[in-house]
């Protein structure tokens, strides 16, 4: 269940996302205190966030929820929320966008409470 962008620019585009929501430019998107991304309408808080992580050549944006809670139809959102804010607006930054339908061990976490 993560997004997978290809670019050769992954911290770059790393701060760009960080500024433009910082800057509010990116309105619908914020930051928690753990610098994890999620969609700030009222119905979306607390239902689920993305975790940024880079490797070489690529961003990654796992899933994160509460076990408790989780509900596939909320990574969905998140996932088409946050991959078409990409192409709208950041597209100049990176080659191609990948999501996932599964858990990515290693990129997705599905216990932000530590329960």
């Amino acid at each position: 269940m993560a997004i997978i962008i290809k670019t050769n620019r992954p911290n770059t585009l790393l701060k760009q996302i960080k500024n433009d929501v910082e800057e509010e430019i990116l309105k619908t998107w914020s930051l928690d205190k753990d610098g994890d991304f999620f969609h700030n309408p009222d119905q979306w808080i607390g239902k689920g966030w993305l975790r940024a992580s880079i490797v070489e050549g690529f961003l990654r944006f796992g899933f994160v929820a509460n076990p408790s809670n989780f509900k596939k139809d909320y990574f969905a959102h998140l996932q088409g929320r946050f991959t078409g804010m990409l192409i709208n607006n950041l597209s100049d930054y990176f080659e191609h966008v990948t999501t996932t339908s599964k858990a990515e061990k290693g990129i997705d976490i599905i216990n932000k409470f530590g329960n």
